[in-house]
């Protein structure tokens, strides 16, 4: 048995700052022989064996089960390699103040990828991750707290060994800077203070940011992009960072996605460490993932109007 087993705290507003993040994951793998035993006698046992047979895609048995493997294989080996060196990672800093004055650092991660010509492609959360924070957001439209713009800082960095001597860059120094930042604030209600406050969600096309480095132009090209077409579910590889101990090390999700209202839906869900990441669908990056399970069509994002 392989898997990844996944907890989050519930945390309220002050907890959550405490601990210097908009939520708590705690990600274990899991990777164990697990002896089955199938009951019922004969019978029983055939039955079972038919159920986890029709089970897709975890169970997969003989020549089927072959094609299966190699197939997820092939996909593995074909968006590694169209995505390589394209990956970047993107560290959001900033501070909360409160009516008392207590200031507090916070940090976010999202992802982000490279376009071409040291452009990078990621979600707006990377630039506003308080607006996408609902606890913060509410916090900021009742004044409780507020954010102080002098302390907020954006940077990013790639992701493999070969691009090591390209440098970090930031948005305080001046060799990052935010090319297109598309808006869309929605307004939500608090319940006991009855007032309206600014906030965004993620399921959006205008999630979305376009930054831009300099020192990145000789980066490469970029990702190829790509358009399925059929609303109907097809293998795909989602390329997202691992971050453990201070390390960033691009790894490779394989998954079934499909079209649905002008954006891609995920059959396996990840967490929110993945927002950002390019998904590979039919040959290409069709998606960039914006929640758990779904992610904005590429190409509808770079045609659209800035």
């Amino acid at each position: 048995m392989h898997t990844t087993a996944r907890a989050q705290l519930q945390l309220n507003l002050f907890e959550k700052l405490a601990i210097f993040t908009g939520g708590a994951w705690v990600v274990s793998d899991i990777d164990q022989e697990v002896r089955v035993d199938l009951p019922g006698g004969p019978f029983g046992q055939a039955a079972a064996m038919a159920a986890l047979s029709a089970a897709e895609p975890v169970w997969v048995w003989g020549q089927a089960g072959q094609e299966w493997r190699r197939n997820r294989s092939a996909l593995a080996v074909e968006a590694s390699k169209g995505m390589a060196g394209s990956l970047v990672a993107i560290e959001t800093s900033y501070a909360l103040v409160s009516k008392q004055g207590e200031t507090q650092n916070v940090q976010s991660w999202t992802t982000g990828f490279l376009i071409g010509g040291g452009k990078i492609l990621a979600p707006a959360e990377a630039v506003e991750p308080w607006l996408f924070d609902s606890s913060v957001a509410r916090a900021l439209g009742e004044h409780q707290v507020k954010v102080l713009p002098k302390l907020t800082e954006i940077s990013a960095s790639l992701t493999t060994a070969e691009q090591a001597n390209l440098t970090r860059v930031s948005v305080r120094n001046g060799s990052l800077k935010i090319l297109e930042l598309r808006e869309e604030t929605d307004r939500a209600i608090a319940p006991e203070s009855r007032r309206i406050y600014p906030i965004r969600f993620r399921a959006n096309g205008r999630n979305v940011v376009v930054l831009e480095s300099a020192a990145w132009k000789d980066a490469g090209a970029g990702v190829k992009t790509a358009q399925p077409l059929a609303e109907v579910w097809q293998p795909a590889a989602v390329y997202k960072i691992r971050r453990e101990d201070g390390q960033t090390t691009p790894t490779l999700w394989l998954t079934q996605a499909r079209k649905e209202s002008g954006s891609f839906r995920l059959k396996d869900p990840l967490d929110a460490t993945a927002f950002g990441s390019p998904v590979w669908i039919g040959g290409g990056v069709a998606g960039m993932l914006q929640t758990e399970d779904s992610a904005a069509e590429v190409s509808s994002i770079l045609k659209a109007p800035q």
